[in-house]
Formats: C-alpha cells, structure tokens, sequence
C-alpha cells in the first residue's frame, strides 16, 4: 500500500503543499487533499468581489488548479482527527486513513464575544460572506429610493470594523463603490457614508508609524471617516454602540478579527498557544509528532496569517517530506519578512516591504505583480492570466 499523505483544508498552504508534493513525484505515494468547497478562495480579492467585481478572480476551481497531477481531491469537511488510529472524519461519515497529515486549515472569524456582532455583521472571511455583503448593499440601495430621507441616510451609511489590511481594502473599495451605486439607483451621493472603526490608535497595527499614517491620509481623501480608539461594545438592529459615540447603519462589516481554526485546538495531542495556533518544531511538525505537519494560519509562526508565509510552508513542508524519504538532513524553518501590498480604493495601493513604502500607483502596480506571482503558483500560465486579467479590467 502507498504512502498516504493527507491535506485538510484548501488554503495557499494547503494548495501549495499539495502542488508541491506532486512536482517531486515522491515514489510509492498518494497525495490527497480534503476541503468542503470545489474551488480555492483567493481572499486578498474578497473585497473586490464584495463590491461588484467578478468572482472569477476570488474563485479558482481545484479542478483547474490540480488538473492531471495525480492529487485526489476529497470534497468533505474534516471535523475530527484522530492522531493515534491516524485517522481523519468527515462530515459525511467517510474515515480518511494517513501516514503523513498536513493540517492547512486556516483562520476564522473571531467576534470576542462582543454583543450581537455574530447575529447581525457581515464577515469577509469567504466567498459566501462576500456575496452575502454584496447583494445586502444592492438590496440597501435600492430600498433607499423608495425611503425617506433619514432612513435613506441610515441604508447607505456603512460601518466598516476593523482597521487591518482587510478592512482598509474593503473601506477604500466602498468609498468608489456605494457613490457609484447611489449615482446608478438616481440617488445623492453625497448621502453615501463610509465609517472604518478602530478600537487602537492607528490603523495597520502592524505595519510602521509612517505606513499606518499613508493609509489614514488616502482613506479621508476618499471621504471614509476614520474613527479610531472607538471599540465597538455592542450591536443592535440598525445600529451600534462605540465607546463614544451610537451610529444608525444599515450595514455592519466586521473585519476586526480572526483566530486560528478550532479544529486544531480540539485535535488531542496537538499542543497550541494563548492565540489557539499549534506549537511546531524546526520542520513545522506538531510538538510530539514526526508525521503530524501544522502550516499557514494555524502553526505559531512568526509571519503566521500572509499568505506569502502560507505558501512558503507549503512548499517548505514538501521539502521536509521529500528529505525524509531519501533520509537526507532535514531543512530548518527560516521564514523571510513578507511584503505588504494594500490596496485603497482606485488604482491606488500602499506597498511595503524591508522598511521601504511605494505608493500610488506604482504601489497599485507591484500589488498587481504580486497577485500574478500567487496565480502562477498556483495555476497553469494560461489559466493564471486569465484570472488576473480578470481583476485588471475589473479594476482598471
């Protein structure tokens, strides 16, 4: 019987691990990969799909991307595993033997408890999300034309939670978008509001003071109201509570946090840290384990949740593979520093990388060339263009 090799779940680092694993064509294996969905979610172009572009750069089909590879595609949702019996189950009642697991599962949406944030926001963390935000602002609009004024004020004023890389994109995307919609519905668009609410006192946490500062300065030239140290306390039908202050919305998009997959925190045997993200050695395996890999999102990582860093796992724990089959000595982990390429609104995007920002349109330019070199990891040169052709016209 072949080695059998399992991945669960279809993010850049489970995609790219398996990709990686059939290019080595490692003898006497069997790749196969287990995710709910038929096609991989490119989430760096969620808030492009959310504000009327074409899924088809948010969507890419597994079958187009693992197309005569030799990767078994398993469509299921893994909801336990079992590391002594080797053993995953899926939600189809299905048993899914290993002798190597890569667990790529990813992140979730995480509201900390906040009330009523989970009952009446919209997330960004899918595709499904995506198209759930879209078509509620399409259906907002257009009950605006028939309201009166205040309540017209109300559904087209929206809140946009959280001041990441995903709500700033989002938020520069809306501020073209909703006075775009309001022009085509025949309504004043100048009764369009965009709110990005922080409950820190900059926006891009993680990125430098001066880069944190751009973003600001870009999102107000649009006209989006950035509202920072103001943690949302509570939400109501319509409404929400600030620490300071109550805002009518008919629109509620909560960006503001995620945390790693809870199917890695109830694995037993799988140790992980106050962030619910496993612990791993020096190759990426699982405290404990020699064929128990965690990569991308859910591995304590210091680059962990880029997708620049998902991928890298991917191909660096096919590399640890690989080695362990021809008993040679086995890589050490050592991650660069990710670039980060934001987009706000336009063509228009904030670029950083080593400590130098570009921005502009030139930034717009190199986050473009970065989205290709994800497709072309990924896909066929053909079918790569056409995905990011996609987005270009979409956006240009």
């Amino acid at each position: 019987m072949p080695e059998s090799i399992l991945i669960v779940g279809g993010g850049f680092g489970g995609v790219q691990a398996a990709l990686s694993l059939a290019r080595k064509k490692i003898p006497d294996t069997q790749i196969r990969f287990i995710d709910p969905k038929t096609y991989f979610e490119y989430h760096a172009a969620l808030y492009r799909f959310a504000t009327g572009s074409s899924p088809m750069e948010a969507c890419i089909p597994y079958k187009d991307i693992f197309e005569n590879n030799g990767v078994e595609i398993l469509q299921d949702t893994a909801c336990t595993i079992d590391l002594s019996k080797k053993i995953v189950t899926g939600a189809s009642g299905s048993h899914y033997r290993f002798d190597t697991l890569i667990l790529a599962l990813g992140s979730v949406g995480a509201t900390f408890g906040i009330e009523g944030v989970s009952k009446y926001s919209y997330g960004m963390t899918s595709a499904t999300e995506a198209l759930r935000l879209k078509m509620h602002i399409l259906e907002s609009f257009q009950t605006a034309t028939i309201a009166d004024v205040e309540n017209r004020k109300t559904l087209m004023h929206i809140v946009v939670v959280g001041g990441g890389p995903t709500g700033v994109e989002l938020a520069g995307e809306l501020a073209f978008y909703a006075r775009t919609l309001a022009l085509e519905h025949g309504l004043d668009p100048t009764l369009v509001c965009i709110d990005l609410v922080e409950s820190a006192d900059k926006i891009l946490g993680n990125l430098p003071e001066r880069a944190s500062r751009i973003a600001e300065e870009r999102l107000r030239t649009l006209g989006v109201s950035v509202l920072l140290n103001q943690p949302l306390t509570r939400e109501e039908i319509g409404k929400i509570q600030l620490k300071d202050k109550e805002i009518l919305t008919a629109t509620v998009v909560w960006t503001a946090g995620v945390c790693a997959h809870p199917l890695i925190q109830k694995t037993v045997g799988i140790t992980v840290d106050r962030k619910g993200r496993a612990t791993i050695d020096a190759c990426l395996q699982a405290n404990g384990y020699e064929n128990i890999f965690v990569i991308g999102d859910g591995a304590a990582t210091p680059y962990s949740g880029m997708a620049q860093t998902a991928l890298y796992d991917g191909d660096f724990v096919a590399n640890v593979i690989e080695c362990k089959t021809k008993n040679h000595a086995l890589p050490i982990y050592l991650p660069s520093v990710p670039l980060t390429a934001i987009p706000i609104g336009g063509e228009w995007a904030l670029y950083v990388k080593q400590g130098r920002i570009v921005t502009g349109y030139r930034g717009w330019m190199l986050r473009r060339f970065a989205d290709l070199q994800l497709f072309m990891k990924l896909l066929p040169f053909s079918k790569a263009l056409r995905a990011f052709r996609c987005g270009y016209k979409l956006e240009g």
